[in-house]
């Protein structure tokens, strides 16, 4: 199997594993392989099953009887963003036929938060800020609008979340490793490109209904969503592994970077173009 083929910030070294014939006969190998993975070792699929039921019963719950039950949910979806990291060195270590504690799991998602919480809101108020414009101009277009975004963005993270885990523990680093593995690997990541999971779960969040059968049935649709989301992650990092090295768990435990100090000028205040250069 051949390496990636433009330059990368990381070493670029031959993959570490063969890659099936063909787009679509690789693709499907990948998804076929995640779903032994689950049978092996049914830890992560259960906890992500466990973990959605309880927060689409507190939506259910707030949109037919009292709109408290969404606060209880909040800790658990902030908690969310360090799992979805975690879901990842699950991945890399049943893949790799290591174990993985429920201590693991937890440390991990522990770590991950952070990182997984700034590069929400690196790439999500930006995003927001356009959507809410071009909604506010054509209202009935808000649910496109967010489609069309989410998708977008999905697709061009589809290697980040894996190089936020692995690679690096700086979101910024991470988008820059993500895109530049996705232009390297195109088309040969066509579909583990086009079939995001973050799309789906956010569709299942629009459709929003305050009758007891719909918010039941949004609710199914939403825990779907997680497992069909949590399936179409595994090619995806089993992709990312056979072309970046990663040695052990990666980044996943890492601290993250120390924060440069900004030199004084000479008064003692820090110069705005000074700043500027500096940044550039």
């Amino acid at each position: 199997m051949s390496a990636v083929s433009s330059p990368l910030p990381w070493p670029t070294v031959t993959a570490t594993g063969s890659d099936p014939p063909g787009l679509w006969t690789g693709y499907r190998a990948d998804l076929t392989a995640t779903l032994r993975m689950w049978r092996s070792s049914p830890a992560a699929p259960a906890i992500t099953l466990l973990v959605g039921i309880a927060l689409e019963a507190a939506f259910i719950a707030s949109r037919v009887a009292n709109k408290g039950w969404a606060l209880l949910a909040l800790p658990v979806e902030l908690g969310l963003a360090g799992w979805v990291g975690t879901q990842r060195l699950w991945y890399l270590r049943v893949s790799r036929k290591r174990p993985i504690s429920g201590r693991d799991l937890r440390r991990a998602t522990g770590s991950l938060l952070g990182r997984f919480l700034a590069l929400g809101l690196i790439v999500g108020i930006p995003t927001g800020i356009i959507v809410a414009v071009l909604a506010f101009a054509i209202p009935t277009g808000r649910v496109v609008f967010l489609a069309v975004a989410v998708f977008v963005i999905d697709v061009g993270l589809t290697f980040t979340p894996p190089a936020l885990c692995f690679t690096t523990n700086d979101p910024v680093d991470a988008l820059r490793h993500g895109w530049r593995l996705l232009r390297a690997s195109w088309p040969g990541c066509a579909f583990y490109a086009l079939t995001p999971p973050l799309t789906l779960f956010v569709l299942t969040q629009t459709v929003a209904s305050n009758t007891a059968a719909g918010a039941i049935a949004t609710g199914i649709l939403g825990v779907a969503a997680s497992m069909l989301g949590l399936w179409l992650k595994g090619p995806i990092v089993l992709f990312y592994l056979r072309r970046v090295p990663v040695i052990g768990d990666g980044c996943v435990f890492d601290p993250p970077p120390p924060t440069p100090r900004r030199q004084p000028t000479r008064n003692g205040r820090r110069s705005f173009l000074g700043e500027i250069r500096r940044l550039g």
